[in-house]
């Protein structure tokens, strides 16, 4: 068995063609042939919050672009996460498979699904960001926040497009399209963010759509040539759309609440009356994930396809010896890398943020913050691993629940321990929920899959 690979021709099959078998993907050997695509082209990302840091420093105004920012991400993610790594995969999968000929209206009308939950999405962001823009803050902070609302509002949409055409991508085994299209939209911001920098940090959420922007129109061409699918939204209530939004609901709506923890945590980071607080938070959390983003982008994504690959091919009672050999291994690397960090935080805390606008009192406070926040990588990790499994089962009934369950400790342990500990406690607050979820997400697993032994 080979790892999947990219045709060379300019378009794939058409979907209403006999398919040949379709050969399970190979997590590790495809993981490793991305990887110097992942390393070139996505390597932007992570370099984003450093030169955010030597560009911006820290002040109130990085604060309010760090609140606004959370805000709209944690709308526009909800919608990222319907659609990206979710049971789109699964669903596509199973069509693909099984009745190919039924793919393409599926694929239309998922499309359209998609632009009208991103239209919403930016809807209420720019609402709620309005109001706090206008009756939360005053002079300048408040034409700052103004100022951003719209390149934000546009940024939502095309994240909920991208989400779409990567998972399709992703469902069609053709994972590399998402790091180079990612890398050729982020290479466009930090080329002119390193041009307009000067001009503040307003510049920051334009540069930010054009790039997202760009690998929408780049995934749009590539995905819709190499699948062979035409991409044309569609308002259209077939039965698979329907069990898809069905699923999905469920889904959004426990990402929502727990997605709002970024948000919550910037105001109680706020409220502890530390200059620059919220930023030095988001800049801490940056670094503690940086071993779940290596993950994320290599193995995760190929690991949703595996495992629905087996869901579907094989029956689900046996999905669970390979999720054992990805929580093994998952932990096996994050620890590892996580290690890494605690033991040289300070010299890599320097040379990451250690120039530019940064100052040395925030680089020993983020020194401090870094060991709480790294307590919850390893959990984290066998969290997104447990998750991308219950995906593969179709089995978003949980997702809300857990995700009340989720936001609700947050929130709790926030209020518990920002006193004492101050942003150390809100650091530590987020590692214990992720602990809390894993053994959650783990338990139900388990019943999941004796249930489908019996």
């Amino acid at each position: 068995m080979t790892a999947p690979s990219e045709p060379s021709g300019p378009s794939g099959p058409s979907p209403s063609a006999p398919h040949a078998p379709v050969a399970a993907p190979q997590v590790l050997r495809t993981a490793l042939l991305l990887l110097p695509l992942q390393i070139v082209l996505r390597g932007g990302e992570a370099l984003l919050p450093l030169l955010l840091a030597a560009w911006f420093g820290r002040s109130e105004a990085t604060d309010a672009y760090m609140l606004l920012g959370a805000l709209y991400t944690f709308l526009g993610s909800i919608v990222v996460a319907a659609f990206q790594d979710s049971v789109l995969i699964p669903v596509v999968t199973e069509l693909r498979l099984k009745r190919p000929d039924e793919l393409g209206p599926v694929v239309r009308g998922l499309f359209g699904a998609t632009l009208v939950s991103t239209l919403a999405a930016s809807a209420v962001a720019s609402l709620l960001g309005l109001g706090h823009a206008l009756f939360a803050t005053t002079g300048a902070r408040s034409r700052l926040e103004l100022a951003m609302i719209v390149p934000l509002a546009l940024l939502v949409i095309a994240m909920g497009c991208r989400a779409f055409l990567v998972g399709l991508a992703n469902a069609h085994q053709r994972y590399a399209l998402h790091p180079a299209a990612s890398g050729l939209g982020m290479g466009l911001t930090l080329l002119g963010l390193s041009r307009t920098s000067s001009l503040g940090i307003a510049v920051l959420p334009w540069w930010l759509v054009a790039g997202e922007g760009t690998a929408v129109a780049v995934l749009f061409v590539a995905v819709s040539r190499t699948t062979g699918l035409t991409l044309r939204p569609a308002l259209v209530a077939s039965p698979e759309v329907r069990r898809f939004l069905r699923m999905v609901a469920s889904e959004a709506g426990g990402s929502a609440v727990t997605r709002i923890n970024p948000v919550v945590d910037q105001a109680f980071a706020a409220a502890t009356g530390f200059v620059g607080g919220g930023t030095l938070l988001r800049y801490t959390f940056d670094i503690a994930g940086l071993p779940l983003t290596v993950l994320q982008a290599t193995v995760f994504p190929i690991l949703v396809g595996a495992f629905a690959h087996r869901v579907t091919v094989h029956g689900a009672q046996t999905l669970g010896p390979m999720v054992l050999r990805a929580l093994a291994a998952t932990t096996a690397f994050v620890a590892a890398l996580a290690g890494l960090l605690h033991l040289f935080r300070e010299p890599i805390l320097a040379l990451a943020f250690g120039h530019g606008e940064m100052d040395t009192a925030g680089l020993a406070r983020m020194a401090e913050i870094l060991p709480y926040a790294l307590a919850g990588a390893v959990p984290f990790g066998c969290l997104l691993v447990l998750a991308r499994a219950h995906v593969s089962l179709q089995n978003a009934r949980i997702m809300f629940p857990l995700g009340v369950l989720n936001a609700a400790a947050n929130l709790a342990l926030n209020a518990v321990l920002v006193r004492p500990l101050g942003l150390e406690g809100l650091a530590l607050s987020t590692s214990l929920v992720q602990l809390l979820l894993a053994l959650a997400f783990a338990a139900l697993l388990v019943r999941r899959l004796r249930e489908e032994r019996r």
